[in-house]
């Protein structure tokens, strides 16, 4: 009889509870079109604005959803955006956990004042 473990219906419900209850997080921008990888620890090139505040939200039973909104500062391309478990320090801001990495969007540029408003969906299957 072959083994096998499942990922069964209600535990990733748990889990994704589990990450709904956690602490805050924050969501930094970067540049760089360098693809992310399940080893990073940042962004590839993160840019000089604060990481903001993340609103979370738990849309689907097995989905943790993160909204924040960042204002440029300086022209840049956008092209990677992190979610990460605390703001960070310094300018650009490093440190903190990089939970979530990703560039799975248009490059989009910005002027000094533009925003972008960004949704992270984490989806447990």
């Amino acid at each position: 009889m072959a083994a096998n473990t499942m990922f069964v219906t209600v535990g990733k419900q748990l889990v994704a509870d589990y990450i709904h209850a956690g602490s805050a997080c924050f969501i930094g921008w970067g540049d760089s079109a360098t693809d992310p990888v399940a080893g990073d620890v940042g962004l590839n090139n993160a840019l000089t604005e604060s990481r903001v505040s993340a609103a979370e939200s738990q849309p689907t039973a097995t989905t943790c959803r993160w909204v924040g909104t960042i204002t440029c500062t300086t022209p840049a391309t956008v092209r990677e955006v992190g979610l990460f478990d605390g703001a960070g320090a310094g300018n650009p801001p490093s440190g903190a956990v990089l939970i979530l990495h990703s560039n799975n969007f248009t490059a989009i540029p910005v002027l000094a004042t533009d925003t972008i408003e960004f949704t992270l969906d984490l989806v447990i299957t």
